[in-house]
């Protein structure tokens, strides 16, 4: 069961892990499957580890070249007639890694918050979680106002979601990072301007890319938005307590413009 989350209760689960790789395997009805990470050995002699040495700071926390790599495993998921792949676009993985880039660049406490998974009207087209092609064109949010000219999006799309989410940090600086249990866009057979509940096979093989991101990012608290962003959540990080926010869709902008405040403090 998902409990309140506050700073004192950081995710000391959360570790990191050098030395894996994510593996994934395709086939023609089920779409993708991804191994979930392996721990490594550390070499002896701390100059051996330079390409994987995390460097921490008040400002920054970033692995070398670890942005890179991991759009690098996302690009490698083949789409299928029930899951679409934006990362296969350039123009999405590039405005993933800025997105990424601004987003561990930001000083403070560090928040994950894990939603299901990519939809139709809003990340399909930009690569970015919760986010639509309407907000980035046209927020006055400073992150958007700052990020605005390292993006690419073709087109100009709202999403409820995304909307009421940023609408809910129009006030805050630090945003948390955005993720979701399945970074794809699952829908339904042939119809790709749908959304369709990921399945447990797709779920599972998320829960690879949400483990290697939250060890790199090492969130000081970490939230789950709806049954399933909770649920993926719980399941990756059992040492954690996950904060639960009601989904903003079907009636819920109010209870999750409460829930995220509470857990931004």
């Amino acid at each position: 069961m998902a409990t309140g989350v506050n700073a004192s209760a950081s995710c000391q689960s959360v570790r990191v892990i050098t030395g894996f790789s994510i593996l994934l395997s395709t086939d023609r009805d089920r779409g993708f499957h991804a191994t979930l990470p392996v721990p490594g050995r550390l070499p002896a002699r701390p100059a051996l580890n330079l390409l994987f040495t995390l460097f921490l700071s008040d400002k920054y926390l970033f692995i070398l070249d670890f942005i890179d790599h991991f759009i690098e495993q996302l690009e490698t998921a083949r789409a299928s007639d029930r899951l679409s792949n934006p990362y296969l676009w350039p123009q999405r993985s590039d405005n993933l890694r800025a997105w990424l880039r601004a987003i561990m660049r930001q000083p403070g406490r560090r928040v994950l918050v894990i939603g299901e998974a990519l939809g139709y009207r809003g990340g399909v087209h930009t690569g970015i979680p919760f986010s639509s092609s309407r907000l980035i064109n046209s927020s006055m949010h400073p992150f958007w106002r700052r990020l605005r000219p390292e993006l690419t999006v073709s087109s100009d799309i709202s999403e409820a979601t995304a909307s009421i989410v940023w609408e809910s940090l129009r006030q805050r600086r630090r945003i948390p990072l955005f993720w979701n249990a399945l970074p794809f866009h699952p829908h339904q057979p042939g119809v790709p301007l749908s959304n369709r509940t990921p399945d447990r096979d797709e779920l599972a093989a998320g829960q690879a890319f949400l483990r290697l991101l939250a060890q790199h990012y090492q969130p000081d608290l970490v939230a789950g938005v709806g049954a399933k962003g909770t649920h993926a959540a719980e399941t990756a990080f059992p040492g954690c307590r996950v904060k639960a926010l009601r989904h903003p869709s079907y009636g819920g902008k109010q209870a999750f413009v409460q829930g995220i405040n509470r857990l931004l403090g």
